[in-house]
């Protein structure tokens, strides 16, 4: 909501307020650093205030336990020589008994399909700017 008020306000300063003020100070004659300080001032404002509001989103931690499944490998997106795997565990989860795909952090030890685990992980639904769930580090 705060992002479209300042889109909102960046364009009315952008486009609507120049021309308010040349129409209305048109035939004034006034000093032309004045006129350009009241022309491009606001704009200025706006953006030094939407980059100050603006912050990275938080990185919300979830914990969870569930059944392991197994483990998948896939291959990065993109260019053939450039292309990296990455692995994905299948869990069935506890509380809500679905499989959960969740990607797996490279330097995390592999737990054995079968066997419980309770996990730390990057939930793609409390952060929506993740591409995928990530599993941080196994809790005992």
């Amino acid at each position: 909501m705060l992002k479209l008020l300042f889109v909102f306000v960046g364009v009315f300063c952008i486009l609507v307020w120049p021309w308010v003020y040349l129409l209305r100070y048109r035939i004034a004659e006034t000093q032309a650093l004045k006129q350009y300080a009241m022309l491009f001032g606001p704009a200025l404002v706006l953006l030094a205030g939407y980059f100050f509001y603006t912050e990275p989103p938080a990185e919300i931690r979830s914990q969870a336990c569930g059944v392991v499944q197994g483990y998948q490998t896939y291959m990065t997106a993109g260019n053939s020589h450039q292309r990296k795997p990455f692995e994905r565990i299948e869990i069935l989860m506890d509380d809500a008994k679905y499989l959960r795909h969740l990607r797996i952090d490279g330097g995390l030890l592999k737990k054995g399909a079968g066997g419980r685990a309770c996990f730390e992980f990057y939930d793609r639904k409390l952060n929506p700017h993740m591409q995928d769930s990530i599993v941080i580090k196994w809790r005992e």
